[in-house]
């Protein structure tokens, strides 16, 4: 079943280009790069937060 799962997402990912991907318009970036911060920790989960959280200032690049 995870073969299935993983080999339908490659599909997908393989069907999809660059040009499928439609910019934000100008009006949507953010101001500032503290800006888009609260917009996507609210995607995070409790698990993720408190990892980010934990993690020292030298170190939260390895978690990209």
């Amino acid at each position: 079943m995870k073969n299935y799962r993983l080999a339908s997402a490659l599909l997908l990912l393989a069907t999809c280009s660059i040009a499928d991907v439609k910019p934000l318009p100008k009006s949507s970036w953010p101001n500032n790069v503290a800006e888009p911060v609260p917009r996507n920790v609210v995607f995070l989960t409790i698990a993720q937060r408190s990892i980010i959280s934990g993690t020292s200032k030298d170190n939260l690049f390895f978690l990209s």
